[in-house]
């Protein structure tokens, strides 16, 4: 994992991903392995707030509002973001279950 910054990024979550996160959290628990969930969206966060453009993998630079889109993992989950480098800033797209928790 990476070292903290000084200043974390803000980090917010876009349009519908609380609900996403809310569905995935609802098959975690199903599965019974909510702690698997959360210790994944923990370490996601984490990165998100500290090193994001380090952590994701870039797809596509969004020129009309300077940010860069990224997706990055934390097993079982996929998350795709924005980072806003001007305002140091991360906005959480979408998040995905890319795997089953088994």
């Amino acid at each position: 994992m990476s070292e903290g910054q000084p200043n974390p990024y803000r980090l917010e979550d876009g349009k519908g991903v609380k609900e996403q996160v809310r569905v995935i959290m609802g098959i975690a628990e199903a599965a019974g392995k909510l702690d698997r969930f959360l210790d994944a969206m923990k370490k996601a966060r984490h990165e998100l707030r500290n090193s994001p453009s380090a952590w994701g993998d870039p797809e596509y630079t969004v020129m009309s509002v300077r940010a860069v889109v990224y997706h990055g993992i934390a097993r079982p989950l996929s998350f795709r973001f924005a980072v806003f480098e001007q305002h140091h800033a991360v906005v959480i797209l979408d998040v995905r279950m890319i795997a089953d928790f088994d």
